[in-house]
């Protein structure tokens, strides 16, 4: 949901200013990588989705669901700098002046939006 989203883009503002700059955007996908190659293996690939999930997601990767591609280089893994610095498309969706920073006015926005019948 868009709440969880925006609260996981706030988990990112580093300085605590109430903005989230794309620097700390990358800096936070960077800390989460660890926890997401679960196999240790320096990549993200189905083997690291869990169990439950695993049979979605690989119909998904295989049929080249926009969603869930894995890897910019089309080896169906994504690594830690394909991670850190790939699409950045949820950050762009509430950065919606394109200055590279979402601010809280922008965060607000975007959960009014939201909220709107």
């Amino acid at each position: 949901t868009i709440d969880r989203v925006a609260r996981l883009l706030q988990a990112a503002d580093a300085n605590a200013d109430g903005d989230v700059t794309k620097d700390e955007f990358h800096a936070f996908r960077a800390r989460q990588f660890p926890r997401l190659d679960r196999n240790k293996d320096g990549s993200v690939s189905i083997a690291d989705v869990p169990g439950r999930l695993q049979n979605r997601m690989r119909d998904k990767v295989e049929n080249g669901d926009g969603n869930a591609r894995f890897g910019l280089d089309g080896d169906k893994k994504v690594s830690r700098k394909e991670f850190e610095r790939g699409p950045t498309r949820i950050f762009d969706t509430f950065d919606t002046d394109g200055n590279g920073v979402i601010s809280k006015a922008e965060f607000d926005h975007a959960h009014g939006q939201h909220r709107q019948p």
